[in-house]
């Protein structure tokens, strides 16, 4: 009987033991795995930055100006709002002379005559040709022009601090300015 009692006590004690070290080998393996993933925090901290552009707005005849912070493109609409005539140059026409029989002292005799209108008016013996200069008009289309505009902006957010979570060895972020803060999750 006491033999078999000892028996008894050396399982119980081999038991405890077997349970005690598989207890601490979950621990331990819930240790190491808290330990891979675990995530640290990264900041990187700026002396400031411009934001993205925003949409586009609506176009207007109020003229903008640019800025570091406003965007601005412009169109031009050209438009025939009539018509003009200008002179272009001048053109030369001719004209046979009147022929005229004078009397002057009893002979008569015949005389070529250009009106005024010709820019060699007058009286001729010999029969020439008269000659008028006459402007020449072409009729040309006026535009008027309307200057469009529209802008977009963005905003300059001063010292500003970019907080990211990531692997404690996220090598791209340490290539990228950022530096850990200490915390971890």
């Amino acid at each position: 009987m006491r033999k078999k009692k000892l028996i008894e006590d050396e399982i119980s004690t081999d038991t405890k033991e077997t349970n005690t070290e598989e207890n601490n080998q979950s621990n331990t393996s819930d240790e190491s795995n808290s330990n891979t993933s675990n995530e640290c925090q990264y900041v990187k901290t700026s002396g400031g930055y411009y934001t993205n552009y925003g949409a586009w707005s609506n176009w207007t005849t109020s003229k903008i100006n640019s800025s570091n912070t406003r965007q601005v493109q412009t169109k031009i609409n050209k438009v025939q709002s009539g018509n003009t005539t200008v002179q272009t140059g001048t053109t030369t026409e001719t004209a046979n002379p009147k022929k005229v029989t004078v009397t002057n002292n009893g002979v008569q005799s015949v005389i070529y005559v250009c009106g005024t209108e010709y820019d060699n008016a007058g009286k001729y013996m010999n029969p020439r040709k008269c000659i008028k200069t006459v402007p020449k008009y072409e009729t040309r289309p006026v535009y008027t022009t309307t200057t469009y505009y529209r802008y977009r902006d963005r905003r300059y957010i001063n010292n500003s601090s970019d907080y990211k979570w990531s692997s404690c060895d996220d090598q791209s972020l340490l290539n990228n300015g950022y530096t850990k803060t200490g915390k971890t999750r």
